[in-house]
């Protein structure tokens, strides 16, 4: 059975994404996983249940729970514990990519 997988370069192409940060070429990360994950109950606290290997969106309703949450380094802090494979951000129609 063939595995799934796509390069990071080739999903962010098709997406005319922004790259606001990569430790290594988009071309060498592989995704292998079609689903994605939009973490607010993570940035809640509630961590069961996470997969870390899927790529992670940041909407418009995380980023005002972040702007209006008094403790956001903290909560930050405990999304980046998990070993992410990517992270994408959405803010009014306009992507950005952290990886």
């Amino acid at each position: 059975m063939t595995k799934f997988s796509v390069a990071l370069s080739k999903i962010a192409g098709n997406l005319n994404m922004e790259t606001a940060y990569t430790p290594t070429a988009l071309g060498e990360i592989r995704i292998e996983t079609m689903d994605v994950n939009r973490p607010g109950l993570l940035l809640a606290g509630y961590d069961s249940h996470y997969e870390p290997s899927r790529i992670q969106i940041l909407g418009n309703a995380e980023m005002a729970f972040l702007e209006k949450n008094s403790v956001t380094n903290n909560i930050c802090g405990s999304l980046f514990v998990f070993i992410l494979k990517v992270f994408y951000i959405c803010t009014h129609y306009k992507l950005y990519l952290l990886i």
